[in-house]
């Protein structure tokens, strides 16, 4: 049997869940089809909204930014006290760290 090239695994699962807790609050997460943004968290709700139809690793990256968004209101920092250049630095480098896992 021939050696697998380099990267021809198929894609693995999926890092996003339906849902999730933060302490003690369910989160869910929605495929939304006409979503302005590549995702969005409504902390009222406690629910990450994804664009549906996003190629896998831009729905998990997508989802990493949300999720630390959330993690965040948990905490109780307001949005406006958000940075968004950190969440996008540290929702890249969160992403990588659960698509390389276990490698």
């Amino acid at each position: 049997m021939a050696p697998k090239a380099k990267g021809a695994s198929p894609p693995a699962k999926s890092v996003v869940p339906a849902s999730f807790w933060l302490a003690g609050t369910r989160w869910k997460v929605e495929r939304v089809a006409h979503l302005a943004d590549l995702g969005c968290c409504l902390r009222d709700e406690a629910t990450i909204r994804i664009r549906a139809g996003l190629p896998q690793q831009v729905e998990e990256s997508t989802f990493c930014h949300e999720l630390l968004h959330a993690l965040k209101f948990t905490m109780g920092v307001d949005s406006e006290k958000h940075d968004e250049q950190e969440i996008d630095a540290m929702g890249g480098l969160l992403h990588q760290f659960l698509i390389t896992r276990g490698d």
